[in-house]
């Protein structure tokens, strides 16, 4: 009984952070933006885009529950999607041919829409416990696939960008792994939605509203 309660929790919490959580409110707000800079009417399929860029990273899940339970100890960030350094450019550079070839005058409008999406949702991980953006170069500038020896760098309003310390990367690792036995992979990583989410989320129907009445 216990179980199937924690699930309907997280299950609850899953889906206001997919309609009111930070990365949806990024590909929301990156839309609009670029929409009004690159003179784009109203698209519903460059919005659901839009929303598939800023939650990209995170399709490596798929492929995280298909692991041993010994190699998912690590989470998702260390096996998946989570190097900025190799997947930000591959992604863009792939989005810009694909859309060269099928939507060849909005080539330059999707690809911007997919670096924001995309570097939106490493730069809001780096806020929580930091996210290691140069991985798998070592702090000190060799190679490993051992993420202890990974540079974490946070980033956060107060402190700016900051490197964790070697320390706190241990404990970080160690949080993960007792989470992964307990809440899950998913459940650990939610985050509470406030009301400042909700009225950003209005505002960004708001605006949805403003494009949707206006268009050509």
């Amino acid at each position: 009984m216990g179980v199937l309660k924690n699930n309907a929790v997280v299950s609850k919490n899953l889906l206001a952070q997919l309609v009111f959580g930070v990365d949806t409110l990024i590909g929301l707000g990156a839309y609009i933006l670029m929409s009004f800079a690159f003179e784009k009417d109203f698209s519903i399929w460059f919005l659901l885009l839009s929303g598939i860029f800023a939650y990209l990273p995170d399709f490596d899940l798929l492929i995280f529950f298909l692991l041993s339970k010994e190699q998912r100890r690590w989470g998702h960030w260390r096996l998946g999607f989570h190097h900025p350094m190799f997947f930000v450019p591959l992604s863009v550079l792939i989005v810009f041919f694909l859309s060269w070839k099928w939507a060849p005058d909005s080539a330059v409008y999707l690809t911007v829409l997919a670096f924001m999406g995309i570097m939106g949702h490493f730069i809001h991980d780096s806020t929580k416990d930091g996210l290691h953006w140069f991985s798998p170069i070592t702090r000190d500038g060799g190679w490993s696939f051992d993420p202890l020896r990974w540079a974490r760098i946070k980033i956060s309003y107060r402190d700016g960008i900051e490197i964790v310390p070697q320390r706190e990367v241990a404990k970080i690792y160690e949080r993960i792994a007792q989470k992964a036995v307990g809440e899950g992979e998913v459940g650990s990583r939610l985050e509470k939605v406030t009301w400042v989410h909700v009225y950003t989320f209005m505002l960004c129907i708001t605006c949805l509203g403003v494009m949707v009445v206006t268009a050509r």
